[in-house]
């Protein structure tokens, strides 16, 4: 009887799990084992390709396949793949809210936990030294090293640190800090990011712009696609990070005026993390951008540079960094710039590209939007190529690493491949807009190279090799920097297949309704001021902005039946978020000419101190139709605005005090 009772309880058990895989589209279960194979790939090299204590873990450079055992120490750039791909499992475990069961879910805490234990120990790349740059004399910074050292005292002195792998590193501490909540990783990527926006070059040209451009490292010259694309998301980010929070904290921008003296003024972080967003993804565009949609690897200072400056004053140290003395006192020089060259690679149009979709998505501009279908197609048609194995066709990405004595790649192509297929996954909802070969398409590419590797050539312990499509071949090891490019792209892959799995309407409809007449609402190029029709794919964020004219304000906008006028912001832009169906918009603007006791001038609220009740009621606006707040003080400590008194004041969208 008990035999029998356990029969009936495994088969009803194992009847449930039939049940339940059956509910999954194959799309679904297609993106529950990418998952699953990223976690296996990012679990077996933590195991192999790790060593020691949680307060002292350290990554080997190599795995020996035939000994079976790691070798070396690695840098700091192949460390950072390691919290790359943790924070990509973490992503793609919250993307299967719903299709994972329970138990799966929970797997969540676990790479949280091992995400904590990688940060702690990247301390052993940490350092401190004092810097001149070029608007700053001797400012002290703590970095990470490309060697690994002591805990927080590695040598980062001159080419010991590059301002690239901070970069990678601030993208991952972002990340870990959206996926995690926990301030840690902030408060290090708002500390890295102040050092790095401190090697933007900010000497001006006679038009009083900046020349632009980030050297490698503060002991280099030229300057990279690499130390310069891979700061634009994460600058985005933490934009948006800070338009969100309550209260905003200040920042100084440090700068080189035209007569050479150095001044500092305070900026609101939101807004000068998304302009140095801009000036970054606008200066490599610029400046790097070659034939094809793809991008120089670096520019180089002109051949008589160094001679100029040491003409005009100058001294230059034996790294070749050129310094001229202001006020007494030493700042980085400007040098003039020859031609940029070398080899294109993925990664530094992957970044950029990334860079670009969180622009777009943050302001609406057109240009942006048009550039990531077109940089999405490039990288495409530029980095894969037709490869027929048996009657299939593959698509294969560069894979021209260097086989060094010990028999092991550099494997520098599978992390820089790594980077294009992430931007692809950032611009997969926007970049096949267009016919043409695009995002979607380098997406379905590396899951079928992926998927062919992991059946035919994945090796013990259960690596994959660096050319996933031709095998091991002269490779005879590995590095758990190659392993952990792969998970992060299965994981990456996870949102990709979930989209697919949406079901058969590739697009739905959006339609725009404005009732009366007192201002437009734009779509990208399109203006309307009565109505107006849009595509998009399914899943895709819609970005509208809503303006309205002089004398109007906005008084409602509704999605579907939700009022969402609240969360039109500063700068009159409203994103709806993951649009699934197809909907209606309903705009409404009306005149403000009719609100007793104000008047509108230059972008600033001109009232009669009596009148603040009347105003509480009927709100109050500014020229651009962003609501002005009234508010009451009652202690020294609310909303942020520790230095006022206690009374009844006006404020606009950055706090600033329009009338007491």
């Amino acid at each position: 009887m008990i035999m029998r009772k356990l029969f009936f309880f495994f088969l009803l058990a194992a009847m449930t799990a039939v049940a339940n895989a059956q509910e999954l589209t194959a799309q679904q279960q297609k993106a529950k084992q990418n998952l699953e194979r990223a976690m296996a790939l990012t679990d077996k090299t933590i195991e192999k390709c790790f060593t020691g204590s949680d307060s002292n873990y350290r990554m080997y450079d190599i795995y020996n396949m035939s000994l079976k055992r790691g070798e070396g120490t690695a840098d700091v750039w192949p460390y950072t793949a390691a919290l790359e791909a943790v924070c990509s499992i973490i992503e793609a475990i919250d993307e299967l809210e719903g299709v994972l069961d329970e138990s799966e879910a929970q797997q969540r805490t676990r790479y949280v936990e091992l995400l904590k234990k990688l940060y702690n120990n990247l301390e052993y790349y940490s350092g401190t030294f004092n810097l001149t740059s070029y608007a700053r004399n001797n400012a002290q910074w703590t970095v990470y090293g490309v060697h690994r050292g002591g805990k927080g005292t590695t040598d980062v002195k001159g080419i010991e640190n590059v301002y690239d792998d901070q970069e990678w590193i601030i993208r991952e501490l972002v990340r870990a800090f959206k996926l995690t909540g926990d301030n840690i990783y902030l408060t290090k990527a708002e500390s890295l990011t102040a050092y790095v926006i401190d090697g933007w070059d900010c000497v001006p040209d006679e038009d009083g712009n900046d020349h632009g451009g980030i050297t490698w490292g503060p002991g280099y010259t030229s300057k990279h696609s690499c130390s310069n694309g891979p700061f634009i998301q994460p600058l985005v980010w933490l934009s948006e990070i800070y338009k969100m929070k309550t209260t905003t904290p200040n920042i100084y921008q440090y700068k080189v005026e035209q007569d050479g003296s150095r001044t500092k003024v305070m900026r609101m972080r939101k807004d000068y993390y998304l302009e140095m967003a801009r000036k970054i993804y606008d200066w490599q565009k610029r400046v790097l951008l070659k034939s094809g949609n793809v991008f120089h690897d670096a520019i180089w200072i002109a051949g008589d540079a160094l001679d100029k400056a040491r003409a005009a004053g100058a001294t230059v140290d034996n790294l070749g960094v050129a310094y001229e003395t202001v006020g007494g006192k030493k700042y980085r020089m400007h040098l003039a710039l020859g031609n940029p060259g070398g080899t294109a690679f993925t990664y530094n149009l992957g970044a950029w590209l990334s860079g670009g979709v969180e622009l777009f998505k943050a302001t609406g501009d057109y240009d942006f939007f048009k550039d990531i279908s077109t940089f999405s197609q490039s990288g495409y048609n530029q980095f894969t190529k037709a490869q027929k194995i048996g009657d299939v066709t593959y698509r294969q990405f560069p894979t021209y690493d260097k086989i060094e004595d010990n028999g092991t790649a550099n494997g520098f192509n599978v992390w820089f491949n790594n980077v294009l297929v992430r931007a692809w996954a950032d611009a997969m909802d926007y970049a096949d807009y267009r016919s043409g070969k695009g995002a979607r398409e380098g997406l379905e590419a590396i899951q079928k190279n992926l998927d062919y590797a992991w059946e035919h050539h994945k090796k013990d312990p259960g690596f994959l090799p660096f050319d996933l499509l031709n095998g091991w071949g002269d490779e005879k090891n590995t590095k758990g920097f190659h392993q952990l490019a792969y998970a992060a792209e299965y994981a990456k892959l996870v949102k990709y297949q979930l989209q697919k799995a949406s079901g058969d309407v590739d697009y739905i409809d959006v339609k725009i309704e404005i009732d009366g007449e007192g201002g437009t609402v734009e779509y990208l190029n399109r203006k309307a001021t009565t109505s107006m029709s849009v595509r998009l794919w399914q899943g895709m964020d819609l970005h509208i902005r809503v303006v309205p004219n002089e004398d109007y304000k906005v008084e409602s906008v509704v999605v579907g039946d939700e009022d969402v006028t609240e969360q039109i912001d500063e700068n009159n832009l409203l994103c709806v978020k993951n649009v699934t169906s197809n909907i209606t918009i309903k705009v409404k603007f009306s005149t403000t000419t009719g609100i007793r006791g104000a008047s509108l001038m230059n972008n600033e609220i001109m009232t009669n101190k009596n009148n603040n009740s009347s105003l509480a009621k009927r709100g109050v606006y500014d020229l651009q139709g962003r609501k002005v707040e009234i508010l009451n003080i009652s202690n020294v400590e609310q909303r942020g605005l520790s230095t006022l008194c206690p009374g009844i004041y006006i404020i606009d969208s950055e706090k600033k005090i329009v009338i007491k």
